[in-house]
């Protein structure tokens, strides 16, 4: 599936368009779930949940809030099943820059973090990232491991 159909599908579950009743209620709840977990401590999920709403009145702070915190989430998730330890997100975007080869998001997610700006292309080459990011984690290790 496409991310912008994606982001849309997940928009219009939220939203309960062409679900039944007993459907929508539960994704609905799941999406609210997703929601919570954004604040106050931060993306307790890695999860990618942008309303319609969002979309339509071109929310770009919070449409670029979530994917920033999503992969910071996901790089500290990521980090830790390499060295079961945590550290600063500039030591674990060069050990992923190393391992996956240079990424210009993860670099942009160093800068945006610094300077803010809204950056849609930012936004689009998240969804990748994050694919290959935790694609490459899972087959490098493995799981569960042994304490």
């Amino acid at each position: 599936m496409e991310p912008t159909r994606l982001i849309l599908s997940i928009s219009d579950a939220s939203s309960g368009a062409h679900l039944p009743a007993r459907v929508r209620s539960y994704i609905e709840a799941r999406v609210q779930r997703c929601a919570q977990n954004r604040a106050p401590l931060g993306h307790g999920i890695s999860c990618f949940v942008c309303t319609r709403k969002d979309l339509i009145a071109g929310d770009v702070a919070r449409v670029l809030d979530l994917p920033m915190g999503v992969l910071k989430h996901s790089l500290h998730s990521c980090f830790f099943c390499y060295h079961r330890r945590t550290t600063a997100l500039e030591e674990e975007v060069a050990f992923f820059n190393g391992r996956l080869g240079a990424s210009r998001t993860l670099v942009e997610l160093l800068s945006l973090r610094r300077q803010y700006r809204p950056s849609f292309a930012f936004v689009l080459r998240c969804l990748p990232t994050l694919a290959r990011l935790h694609l490459r984690t899972a087959r490098d290790n493995r799981f569960p491991r042994v304490a």
